[in-house]
């Protein structure tokens, strides 16, 4: 069945003229949006975007997950490719529209509001670069990575930023890792380990942190060994507190 679901948006940054339309094609049909600035008279109410979705599901029952799942995407995109944030907001509906003339059936809910003013500058190269990257069949693991910098992006607390984006980080690395077996690296020095018995350097398939070092020396030339034990130096932390906390 054909539906459209109406979702409000709590955003950081704004369409640059309210009276413009974005719109994102999904390039393999997957659902079609229609993203507008909702206009407001004073700033002491929040700025919300207006996100429609069309889209197909099996019944309005489904539609729901469904719907959810494809504005997800569209957030995930919408954070990446802006690095603001993007939130759900209040008065979220679904309405079949399978039959134009007939009655239709809504399916309504809603979430607790916050303010806060924009940014302007969400414009069609946004959606244009969201198409084109929706034409790639994005696996899970990057899927999941992109939510966790989204939550990231999202958050207000500065140990949950970092946590958050480390887990996205943590995630890519882990994805695309070399096969190829490494070796063990000293703590100090990070020359390879020597086994004095088997007289040869162990080796092994990358730890997860290998491969965050790996990744970041790839993409950023003047990221420096200092800048990334200083990384890895508060993920341990990190995951020393979540042991205590556990505990």
């Amino acid at each position: 069945m054909e539906l459209v679901a109406n979702y409000e948006v709590k955003a950081e940054c704004s369409i640059v003229t309210d009276d413009q339309i974005l719109r994102i094609n999904h390039p393999k049909g997957r659902y079609r949006a229609r993203i507008k600035n909702i206009p407001r008279d004073v700033y002491t109410t929040p700025f919300l975007l207006s996100l429609y979705l069309s889209f197909d599901a099996p019944s309005l029952k489904e539609a729901k997950d469904v719907a959810d799942g494809h504005l997800a995407d569209c957030m995930n995109m919408l954070a990446f490719t802006t690095g603001s944030r993007f939130q759900r907001h209040r008065i979220r509906q679904i309405v079949d529209v399978t039959s134009a003339g007939a009655m239709r059936n809504v399916l309504m809910w809603s979430d607790a509001i916050e303010y806060e003013d924009p940014q302007p500058f969400l414009d069609e190269n946004v959606t244009r670069s969201i198409e084109r990257l929706s034409e790639f069949d994005i696996p899970p693991a990057i899927r999941r990575a992109m939510r966790w910098y989204r939550l990231g992006v999202n958050s207000q607390v500065p140990d949950d930023q970092f946590t958050n984006f480390w887990f996205a980080l943590e995630i890519v690395a882990e994805f695309q890792k070399s096969t190829e077996k490494v070796n063990d690296a000293c703590p100090k020095c990070r020359s390879p380990l020597y086994c004095e018995t088997c007289q040869t350097h162990p080796t092994h398939r990358p730890y997860a942190r290998q491969a965050i070092r790996e990744l970041l020396k790839a993409v950023d030339q003047d990221c420096d060994d200092a800048t990334i034990a200083r990384l890895e130096q508060d993920s341990k932390q990190f995951d020393a507190r979540v042991d205590l906390k556990g505990d």
